[in-house]
């Protein structure tokens, strides 16, 4: 816990060098949820949740017309209600269990929304970028994707990843205490040593 004070609190001072004195000291980048940014995305999913539930009428009659938002769109407040629910719920999930998001050193990368296993650099053929709408992604591609399968949403998600991204493997540095450009340099650094 001091260790992640300690560094949150020398980011804001002089980024340079608490990145390198990071680096030097533990040999790894080491990414870390920000709870209050999944704080923020629980409240706004629980807020469009509650006001679809409202539209449709849950907490009460409302007063609709047959033009009215109501009645032309009901099947997308249910699936408001879904998104924003299940988002929410994973948002809270995240908040409440504290781990290290994503691990680049020396044995390679481990990122947890994907796996448990740390992807060693031998296995990475191939690392490139790429964004969609604001948020940018670190792509992998592995030798042999089969010995590195995904778990949840984002196994699901693969076959999909791999035909928009080329890469098995899509790491999303958002909602994380690291930039996607620390990340870049250390995936730089460690892969060529």
């Amino acid at each position: 816990m001091g260790r992640r004070l300690y560094l949150t609190v020398l980011k804001v001072v002089d980024r340079n060098s608490v990145w390198q004195c990071y680096l030097d000291d533990y040999r790894r980048i080491c990414c870390l949820c920000l709870r209050f940014r999944l704080g923020v995305l629980t409240l706004v999913s629980l807020l469009f949740v509650f006001s679809s539930l409202w539209v449709e009428g849950v907490f009460g009659p409302l007063q609709t017309t047959p033009n009215s938002l109501h009645h032309k769109n009901q099947l997308g407040i249910w699936v408001g209600i879904v998104f924003f629910g299940l988002g929410g719920l994973e948002c809270m999930r995240r908040m409440l269990r504290i781990r290290e998001e994503l691990r680049v050193g020396t044995a390679g990368i481990r990122w947890a929304a994907w796996s448990d296993q740390t992807i060693p650099w031998s296995e990475i053929t191939d690392v490139t970028t790429s964004q969609g709408f604001v948020q940018r992604f670190i792509n992998l591609r592995l030798r042999d994707p089969a010995r590195f399968p995904g778990h949840g949403t984002l196994g699901w998600l693969a076959p999909l990843n791999r035909a928009m991204t080329g890469g098995e493997i899509s790491v999303s540095l958002s909602l994380t205490n690291r930039s996607f450009r620390d990340a870049i340099i250390a995936i730089q650094r460690f892969r060529g040593s």
